[in-house]
């Protein structure tokens, strides 16, 4: 299954992501990436993922 955005950007960066098998994308828009959670790929911003790491409480 291929992802389909309205951005060919994103797109080619969830395509990326997917094909890397990465745990999440790093993103200040996560409304531009519908229905990534069947691709099982979670969305986070900077501070959620440096949070999620334990560099900020």
């Amino acid at each position: 299954m291929r992802p389909r955005l309205k951005d060919p950007d994103d797109e080619m960066v969830l395509e990326l992501a997917v094909g890397a098998s990465c745990d999440c994308i790093v993103t200040y828009n996560k409304k531009d990436f519908p229905g990534v959670e069947k691709f099982d790929v979670e969305l986070v911003t900077a501070k959620e993922l440096l949070q999620k790491i334990g560099e900020l409480p």
